[in-house]
């Protein structure tokens, strides 16, 4: 399930969830459904694990907790991955976000 916070535009996380299973799912086969019908809205991703060219998906292995490339490149809007961790060198007092 990829979810985003509370008002943000259905269509808006529909497409970027469509973004990421084209990228991060390319030799998959999946299926998704958008729900709005709840405070925030969600869509729900069902992926087949066997690859276009016999190679299985292990979601254990993918999408691990704490190294999560494709929870980081997920985001309503957003086609980069946004920077984790410690600060940017040399500015004190900022997020992670050093981008700009």
């Amino acid at each position: 399930m990829l979810s985003m916070p509370r008002g943000t535009d259905p269509l808006i996380v529909q497409r970027a969830a469509r973004e990421f299973a084209q990228t991060e799912l390319a030799d998959h086969r999946y299926v998704m459904v958008l729900h709005d019908h709840q405070a925030n809205p969600h869509v729900h991703l069902s992926v087949r694990a066997e690859s276009k060219h016999g190679k299985r998906l292990n979601p254990r292995k993918t999408f691990t907790v704490g190294a999560r490339p494709s929870r980081r490149s997920f985001s309503a809007g957003e086609s980069r991955p946004k920077p984790r961790g410690r600060p940017c060198a040399g500015r004190t007092g900022k997020t992670p976000s050093c981008g700009g």
